[in-house]
């Protein structure tokens, strides 16, 4: 028996129209009843309820994601000093997964916010501040002010850009054994071949030996901080001495691996549809970030690699280089990685490249500091001369 019910809904204000469909009756002896809603709403009528909302009502819609990143950013730092108090009290504390993530990620999401806190302090940059952050909330804001198609948009961007380098890094890690060499061919026959996480691991002595990182050129270990991550500031990452790039890749691998262990024990089942999102950009794995099973699958895939029964933490080379070989590749190589992966003697050139080049990050750096200054000296002298002060000394 099919029923279809005509109702009207008022969300926040708004009238809108829905269908409600019921079932009765799925079985014999066993009635059941579903109820789905489905909207009759046109794009016009829906564009013409926002008009008529209150200038108030805009104002609050427009700070909603201003507001809500705020509230997730202080719960976050407060799960984080929670997990600090509870090591200091008890060192043996084992912490889940769930505390282990906001422990290392909250500082990270902190100080990322902190240039635009800072703005505010600044007498008529301040007033610019919210919209500087409305304008490039992927720049100036950590991820808990996006909204979901901003996270989608700007995590798709992430992995897009480490995968450039990706066939890079395959070119120099299939010269250390004639398998890879073979897999690489592969990855140029057929653009979306795909290698199994599980096969890369029976190659473990390869990234033991020839392909630890300690013994990896110096080249290599910047394309592998190129193709592992996507951060603004990435190229200034490359021009530290070779030791802090080692230790810098060293402790990403730990953190990915230490992460893998833990999801495997808890399972992914109560995982949001924002850690699996997160957790499949921190590896750099290729999926579509709007859908949830997506991102589940690939995780799952990348992590059909460990023997659940072990405790082993593979070698960090394995780890950075492993969503780099089984991704599917694409032909297009960016030109300063072709230039850096295949001529050592013009390395630097690879920062002549893009918009965030080292130049370009310390002229900008440099001038919002030092406007800033000159704003808040002018400022000040302003109000001294409004005031009458410095006061003439009396004869």
């Amino acid at each position: 028996m099919l029923a279809t019910t005509s109702l009207t809904r008022v969300a926040r204000g708004r009238p809108s129209g829905i269908i409600a469909l019921c079932v009765q009756g799925a079985a014999p002896g066993r009635p059941a009843l579903a109820l789905h809603f489905y909207s009759t709403s046109s794009s016009s009528e829906t564009k013409k309820a926002d008009e008529q909302l209150s200038p108030f009502q805009k104002l609050k819609l427009w700070l909603a994601p201003f507001t809500n990143g705020a509230k997730e950013l202080v719960q976050e730092n407060k799960e984080a000093w929670a997990s600090r108090r509870k090591l200091y009290e008890k060192p043996d504390t084992v912490l889940s997964r769930r505390e282990m993530f906001v422990l290392r990620q909250a500082p990270r999401d902190l100080l990322k916010s902190i240039p635009l806190l800072f703005a505010f302090g600044i007498p008529l940059l301040g007033n610019l501040a919210p919209l500087i952050g409305y304008k490039f909330p992927k720049l100036t804001l950590p991820w808990q002010f996006w909204t979901a198609e901003q996270k989608a948009q700007f995590f798709t961007e992430d992995v897009t850009t480490k995968a450039t380098y990706y066939g890079d890094v395959a070119k120099l890690v299939a010269t250390w054994d004639p398998f890879l060499e073979s897999v690489l061919a592969s990855y140029n026959e057929k653009k979306l071949s795909k290698l199994d996480p599980k096969v890369l691991v029976e190659y473990q002595k390869l990234f033991e030996g020839p392909g630890v990182l300690e013994k990896l050129p110096t080249a290599h270990l910047k394309l592998l901080v190129l193709a592992t991550s996507a951060s603004p500031f990435v190229r200034l990452y490359t021009l530290l001495p070779r030791a802090k790039l080692v230790d810098r890749l060293q402790t990403r691998a730990l953190e990915i691996g230490i992460d893998d262990r833990l999801l495997l024990q808890e399972g992914l089942g109560a995982l949001s549809h924002n850690e699996l999102v997160f957790a499949c950009e921190e590896r750099g794995l290729v999926a579509d970030f709007k859908d949830t099973d997506a991102c589940r699958s690939a995780l799952q895939e990348w992590l059909s690699m460990y023997d659940a029964k072990a405790s082993n933490l593979y070698p960090p080379s394995l780890l950075l280089h492993a969503p780099i070989i089984t991704a599917p590749m694409t032909r297009g190589i960016s030109r300063s990685a072709r230039r850096m992966g295949e001529d050592h003697h013009h390395e630097h050139r690879v920062f002549e490249d893009g918009p965030f080049n080292a130049k370009s990050i310390g002229a900008g750096i440099i001038a919002i500091v030092g406007g800033g200054a000159v704003v808040t000296v002018g400022c000040c002298k302003f109000q001294n001369y409004k005031h009458g002060f410095p006061q003439k000394k009396e004869e």
